[in-house]
């Protein structure tokens, strides 16, 4: 990597805030799309509903609902009816990318029914049956190790990026590109994926668990058999729920961290925490000033078609604030979480904090990260790195 495309490398660390520019040069009647869209809130937004977790799961399984049911009634009729799948399929890949992301994530922290131990683990369990997810119950030990020793060879999402996604230190970014290209569309991938799933819900759960998943399980293959809707079936429910899902794991986990462990032993617990962890908004700066119509469109066309539906189906809610996540993991109020981040500026201002726009730019930067590597280096094993790239320390 030449010492230009590294500079080109620090400057996806967003340094002009593309919202601000939004906020001062678009009209305020669009304001609250565009923090839909970028999953950030402008300096002058205002709130206008203040949303529960409770609130917040009842919308989600009711995305998850109306996108499969959608989604199959638009194969069953076919014809013009088939327009409608793009949009059914993101409502119910988001929606269950999201009972994943935030609510038996949030179930782990305690913080998805904050008053109640045995509800908040009920509908924490119930999030995972729906979109055939890790059970809470094995999800919790794992996530707690992943916050207290993050990119160490004992954190069980570095061993994912690893082991079971391939990737690798001091691979060129065009080969980690590569790499992700291939695993998304590899069926071998895909298989291994399902039936690490379906052996997580149906035989490896406590008795209960392994109980309600059977049950779900013989209510979608009776409910399909019963009306021989196999078709519908596999495109409104398997493709978002099952493949998509797949896809959206690889997506989101790629580019949440660095991945690169360094500093344990020297620097502190937050400081590592802010230099593993992505602030991850969705978006791009608006056109330069005095631009003609069609740099306009263009600009609309990505936010309305790529940057928005990446935002609702990767980092759906509040999982672009991941390193807010990380320094108040109880103190975020995450249901708010556009919102609730300007509560914590100044917390998040003490440190260093870093801002991507955009996914394909944070997953750049992680692929940086490791290229930055001596070959073959072991991620999650410092020791290992040998040389270290003077650059990498200053990333």
């Amino acid at each position: 990597m030449s010492k230009q495309e590294f500079r080109g490398l620090e400057r996806r660390e967003t340094q002009v805030d593309p919202r601000r520019e939004m906020s001062e040069r678009l009209p305020e009647s669009i304001q609250p799309l565009l923090t839909a869209l970028t999953g950030k809130a402008g300096p002058d937004d205002v709130e206008i509903r203040a949303w529960t977790p409770s609130e917040r799961l009842v919308a989600t399984i009711a995305e998850l609902a109306v996108g499969v049911a959608g989604g199959a009634a638009a194969v069953a009729i076919g014809g013009p009816a088939l327009v409608a799948l793009p949009v059914t399929t993101l409502m119910a890949a988001a929606a269950a990318r999201t009972l994943q992301t935030s609510f038996v994530h949030h179930a782990s922290h305690g913080r998805l029914v904050p008053s109640s131990k045995r509800w908040n683990r009920f509908w924490g369990e119930v999030a995972s049956v729906l979109a055939w997810l890790q059970p809470l119950e094995d999800y919790e030990p794992e996530h707690k190790i992943h916050h207290n020793q993050l990119a160490t060879e004992a954190d069980p999402d570095l061993v994912f990026v690893r082991d079971v996604l391939g990737f690798k230190g001091g691979a060129p970014r065009a080969e980690s590109w590569r790499r992700l290209r291939r695993l998304i569309v590899s069926p071998k991938f895909h298989l291994s994926r399902t039936l690490a799933r379906a052996k997580a819900n149906l035989i490896d759960a406590s008795p209960k668990r392994r109980a309600a998943s059977w049950a779900y399980l013989a209510l979608l293959l009776g409910g399909t058999a019963s009306t021989g809707a196999w078709l519908p079936m596999l495109v409104g429910y398997v493709l978002p729920v099952i493949v998509l899902q797949n896809v959206g794991a690889v997506l989101q986990t790629l580019s949440e961290h660095a991945w690169v462990h360094l500093g344990y032993g020297r620097d502190s617990k937050s400081a590592i925490h802010r230099r593993l962890t992505f602030t991850r908004y969705s978006g791009e700066s608006l056109p330069v000033r005095g631009s003609g119509p069609l740099a306009w469109i263009r600009w609309w066309a990505a936010m309305l078609l790529v940057h928005g539906p990446l935002k609702h189906w990767i980092t759906g809610l509040d999982l672009g604030e991941h390193l807010l996540h990380h320094i108040e993991p109880n103190g975020f109020d995450w249901a708010r979480f556009a919102f609730s981040r300007r509560e914590h500026e100044a917390k998040l201002a003490k440190g260093e904090e870093r801002v991507v726009w955009g996914l394909f730019a944070a997953l750049d930067l992680t692929f940086a990260h490791l290229e930055l590597l001596p070959e073959g280096a072991e991620l999650g094993d410092p020791e290992g790195y040998g040389w270290i790239d003077p650059r990498l320390l200053d990333m």
